[in-house]
This record gives C-alpha cells, sequence and structure tokens, in this order.
C-alpha cells in the first residue's frame, strides 16, 4: 500500500503551447491524501478528485505525487507518469488565453 497525494494548481494562462499555473508557494492548495495500491486506483483517485474539482467552476492542473514515506511505487507507477496519465485540467476553457 503507498500514499499518493492530489493537488490541485490554479491555471493562471493558456495558449497553443500549454499552460502557465501558480504553485501556491504560501498558499493553502486544494490537496488529499489517498492510499493506493495499483496504478489503476491512482488514476481513479484523480478522477474523483476532477470531478470535485471541476465543481469549483475554476481552471485548475490537478497532480498526483507519490509520497516518500508511505511504502513501494506501484508497478509501472513511473511510466504512468511520464505518459502524463497521473495529471489532469479542468476546466481548462476557462483560464484566459494569452495573445
Amino acid at each position: 500500500m503507498s500514499t499518493i497525494r492530489l493537488t490541485a494548481y490554479p491555471i493562471t494562462e493558456r495558449d497553443r503551447h500549454g499552460v502557465c499555473i501558480a504553485l501556491g508557494l504560501g498558499q493553502q492548495l486544494p490537496s488529499r491524501d489517498e492510499e493506493i495500491k495499483t496504478v489503476a486506483d491512482c488514476e481513479a483517485a484523480l478522477e474523483r478528485f476532477a470531478v470535485e474539482m471541476t465543481a469549483t467552476g475554476k481552471p485548475w492542473r490537478l497532480s498526483a505525487l507519490l509520497l516518500k514515506k508511505s511504502g513501494r511505487k506501484p508497478a509501472g507507477f513511473d511510466k504512468a507518469d511520464a505518459q502524463g496519465r497521473l495529471t489532469r485540467d479542468v476546466n481548462l476553457e476557462l483560464a484566459p488565453r494569452r495573445a
């Protein structure tokens, strides 16, 4: 069993190349910890968090981070992370466009 931290970072602007996020240094960002056994558990937890954050009506970049002291990484965790399966953008269309 491992623990991940799901965190929502505000998207401040977007363009055709990607998005800019606010890291929230010194601020309390929406987050929660979840126990997982597999990458599928991580993806499911991220999807539940996405539904919750979509309801806020604000643009967010969601990220899943494995907590170091929580146990072993599930098989395939690094590969899923490299493939972008452990991040989500919600309400992206609401972020201001950069010219």
